[in-house]
């Protein structure tokens, strides 16, 4: 694990510069191939259910040590804001809340690893913290808030989650893993249960629960597309 989170740490670090990457993987012993299968092997275990909730914390810890230690200290932001970030991505997901903050995946990740270890020690402020996202994507979605272009933002996560498992990446899934059991004993529909979804345009739309947040379901639409939904706005078909 630490040999893997190091390298991964170099290849992120590289944000898809070929030349750099290839650094990385030379100072690693490593060739390409060898770094593609290892990265395969990684990124199934950390997605595993059972083995990736007992390693994903030790090797995210490990990862962003190694990334302080290549870029420096992970920005520094106020919880308040982590807290408007994540009620931005709840509402319109990651690639529309990085787009419209012009930040890349990267940063993101480091942002949400340090917002997420900051409040994992402190309930309390954990509580408040997810109140007040669940609030702003509650009052965005029902002011039918905008998404911006998220081409951008896709094009950097697809060339991020080379280094690194798309959970560790996004962060917001590795914060909702880690508060799974917060909350979601109070929510009354499960996966796969038919629901009706209140849009900001004020009419009502069928779709199908395709995952459990914090106070907020993941709704898959009849076009296909997927939401993350406010619990507010879900009721049973």
């Amino acid at each position: 694990m630490e040999r893997y989170s190091e390298i991964s740490a170099e290849v992120a670090a590289a944000r898809g510069n070929a030349a750099k990457i290839t650094e990385a993987l030379q100072r690693g012993k490593l060739a390409q191939a060898e770094w593609e299968q290892a990265h395969a092997g990684w990124s199934a275990r950390l997605a595993d259910p059972i083995l990736g909730a007992q390693i994903a914390a030790p090797f995210e810890a490990k990862y962003h040590a190694a990334l302080d230690r290549l870029l420096g200290a992970a920005p520094d932001v106020p919880p308040e804001d982590f807290a408007v970030m994540l009620g931005e991505a709840m509402m319109g997901g990651l690639p529309a809340m990085g787009q419209s903050r012009r930040m890349d995946p990267l940063t993101w990740s480091r942002i949400s690893y340090r917002g997420r270890t900051a409040a994992a020690g402190e309930p309390g402020r954990l509580a408040v913290l997810l109140a007040v996202a669940g609030q702003i994507a509650e009052r965005r979605l029902s002011g039918a808030a905008k998404a911006p272009p998220t081409k951008a933002f896709e094009q950097d996560a697809s060339v991020a989650a080379k280094a690194v498992g798309k959970a560790v990446l996004s962060g917001l899934d590795a914060f909702g893993s880690a508060l799974d059991s917060v909350g979601k004993s109070l929510l009354t529909h499960n996966v796969g249960s038919a629901v009706i979804v209140t849009w900001s345009d004020g009419k009502k739309y069928p779709g199908t629960v395709a995952a459990i947040g914090k106070a907020q379901y993941q709704v898959t639409m009849a076009d296909g597309s997927q939401h993350w939904i406010p619990e507010t706005f879900v009721k049973g078909a």
